[in-house]
């Protein structure tokens, strides 16, 4: 019995060895770099890419590589299978202004 005691002792001055070591002071981290959404040019429907795109993916992501109307829709499904928040009336507005702005030239 006093060998259990012993081991729990143990066992407890590991375990809170442990815990304070994961307790320290994190090192502070750096603030995001601020979106660039200039990269959108102003348009009615700049507001609604911006919340639905911008709010996983870096605005020059988005916009690295123009698509065609048939691959802007394809991407526009895939993200709100994915999660992207856009109703059937905002998801064919993000395409009208992605074909616009950023379709093929």
């Amino acid at each position: 019995m006093k060998r259990a005691t012993v081991g729990s002792a143990a066992l407890a001055s590991a375990v809170l060895g442990t815990c304070s070591t994961f307790a320290k002071e994190a090192p502070p981290i750096a603030p995001a770099a601020p979106l660039r959404l200039d990269v959108f040019p102003a348009a009615p429907q700049r507001d609604i890419v911006i919340r639905a795109c911008a709010a996983c993916h870096a605005p020059e992501i988005v916009v690295a590589k123009r698509h065609s109307i048939d691959e802007w829709d394809e991407i526009i499904a895939k993200m709100v299978d994915r999660g992207a928040v856009a109703n059937e009336k905002e998801q064919q507005q993000i395409l009208e202004y992605l074909v616009k702005f950023f379709g093929p030239t």
